[in-house]
């Protein structure tokens, strides 16, 4: 399979979970979900789907040691709004892989893995210690 095809098939699987999620899902634990990204493998039988969640901020900035601390304090209650989506996700990954089958016309709907899309974090940790420096 080439590059080109993965990227194609990958932006098809984007954009018809992304309508999915805002639209045919129940679960309200879907509704705070936003796809970051989508990789297939070469063979399509498997799909990572990257994720985050909307209320959280997405700019990259140098935080200052009050925000630092704050937001140490409530890593816990992030964690359990990712693990809650993350459940979510995996409970509605029937669901989710028969809308694809409707949608995209290909032999195999690949697997679908979610993970939760933690570069903003990273990228602002970055930005911290290059300030830092």
């Amino acid at each position: 399979m080439t590059k080109r095809r993965q990227h194609q098939i990958a932006g098809r699987i984007h954009n018809v979970l992304s309508q999915s999620l805002t639209t045919h899902c129940r679960d309200q634990r879907l509704g705070n979900i936003w796809l970051t990204a989508v990789e297939v493998s070469a063979d399509l039988t498997i799909c990572k789907i990257y994720f985050r969640l909307r209320e959280e901020p997405v700019s990259i900035k140098p935080a200052s040691t009050k925000e630092h601390i704050d937001a140490d304090l409530s890593s816990t209650e992030k964690q359990q709004r990712i693990d809650d989506a993350l459940g979510a996700l995996r409970h509605s990954q029937g669901f989710l892989r028969s809308q694809l089958a409707q949608e995209i016309h290909i032999k195999r709907i690949p697997q679908l893995h979610f993970y939760y899309d933690s570069s903003p974090e990273r990228g602002q940790r970055i930005m911290e210690l290059i300030a830092k420096s």
